[in-house]
């Protein structure tokens, strides 16, 4: 399966805005959050993402079909990381066919630093896909934070990419 992966550009906004609500909806049992009083999820930073340095959007396309997104930024948890996978989805159609991890890989050839990968607590489906991807591209070389760090209480994967 052929996996078209570019940067989103301002005009496509809308699009990332309707992907990231089917992404909430997937994982508000683990995030806890609920609709707010217009019936959406609604994401707070998607408009810095064409405004700010340190931002990075991604859509992933299969032959010609939106099939998911990747948002990175440089906020992070961890003192020394450089990057964080802010956000991150594949439609449920799409999953278990290797179109996650190439996106996931993409985006970290992308990127090269220090990065954390953050998991919510309880997402044990999300802990496994990213234990594994980072341990294949790393060759097992990454540091896990299961009980979180600071403010962030989930599981938190971090690796260095500087190589390539």
């Amino acid at each position: 399966m052929k996996l078209e992966i570019f940067k989103a550009l301002k005009h496509d906004k809308l699009i990332l805005q309707r992907m990231l609500e089917l992404h909430q909806h997937d994982i508000s049992p683990f995030s806890k959050t609920d609709l707010n009083v217009h019936g959406e999820f609604s994401y707070t930073y998607l408009d810095h993402y064409w405004v700010e340095d340190g931002r990075y959007p991604y859509l992933a396309k299969s032959a010609g079909k939106l099939v998911g997104f990747a948002l990175v930024n440089t906020h992070k948890y961890l003192p020394d990381s450089q990057y964080s996978m802010a956000e991150f989805f594949v439609m449920k159609r799409y999953r278990r066919q290797g179109i996650g991890k190439a996106l996931a890989l993409h985006v970290f050839d992308q990127h090269r630093g220090m990065w954390e990968v953050c998991q919510l607590p309880g997402h044990t489906e999300a802990v496994a896909f990213w234990k594994r991807i980072i341990s294949d591209y790393t060759a097992g070389i990454f540091k896990e934070i299961v009980n979180g760090y600071g403010e962030w209480q989930g599981s938190i994967l971090q690796f260095d990419n500087h190589e390539g």
